[in-house]
């Protein structure tokens, strides 16, 4: 019970010191990983069961353009040519997470010596 009681608090510490990054963004010079707007999701049809076609990406924000990287953005694509990608140019809005993200990643796929 104490156990989960901490984890929980920590989700939750998490989660406020996440908030107070986003504020504290706002308050800077540095570009916000939050967007402009939010747009309207496209009209998509949900699989009515399991399925395993492929399911396409639908964004409810906007991607940040190529041209508009920082280059503490493009650090965080971790490879050059996911900035041509859209769905990694909004994840490039919190650059830190996407490099861990993607780092993580590569050594869980790409690593044959214990990743």
């Amino acid at each position: 019970m104490t156990l989960s009681q901490i984890i929980a608090f920590l989700s939750f510490q998490i989660r406020v010191s996440a908030g107070l990054r986003i504020l504290a963004h706002r308050l800077t010079e540095e570009p916000s990983i939050m967007p402009d707007e939010i747009v309207d999701p496209p009209l998509h049809t949900a699989p009515a069961g399991f399925t395993r076609a492929l399911l396409d990406w639908q964004r409810w924000l906007e991607p940040l353009t190529e041209e508009s990287l920082t280059e503490r953005q493009m650090a965080g694509l971790v490879d050059a040519v996911r900035a041509k990608s859209p769905y990694f140019r909004l994840l490039a809005r919190d650059p830190d997470a996407l490099r861990a993200r993607t780092l993580t990643d590569k050594d869980i796929f790409y690593n044959p010596e214990g990743g």
